[in-house]
């Protein structure tokens, strides 16, 4: 049993110490570090994108984005009619005829903007070419 041990680490001392093997060992490490890395930093990037599409308020962004359902205080009529023609399903605890801007005086200009279709697709090649 003695010798077993003493053959293991023998072997250890010289194939990682003596004949320098442990480099190759912490070059492969290296490497595996920064895939790591590189991997964790896209699928963060790549998840965000899609998260913020689909978390989005705005009702042509969600339809495009694949939201199956849609929960919000407040919603326009316009916005609820469009994400239902979608397939998405709307719960808003309040409902009205329209967003209005900051200053209160009229229709938000995003969804002002985007009142000529109910097409998500088109809202968004309408956004595009702002």
């Amino acid at each position: 049993m003695h010798s077993l041990i003493a053959g293991i680490a023998n072997s250890f001392t010289d194939n990682l110490i003596a004949e320098q093997r442990y480099r190759m060992i912490l070059d492969g490490l290296q490497v595996t570090l920064r895939i790591t890395f590189c991997a964790a930093v896209l699928g963060t990037l790549l998840g965000g994108v899609v998260c913020w599409a689909r978390m989005s308020r705005k009702p042509w962004l969600m339809a495009v984005g694949g939201v199956k359902q849609v929960y919000t205080n407040l919603i326009s009529t316009p916005a609820r009619e469009m994400l239902e023609k979608a397939g998405i399903q709307v719960f808003a605890s309040e409902e009205v005829e329209m967003i209005l801007n900051r200053d209160k005086t009229g229709q938000c200009p995003m969804d002002q903007s985007l009142n000529e279709t109910d097409d998500p697709a088109e809202c968004v090649a309408m956004l595009k070419n702002r």
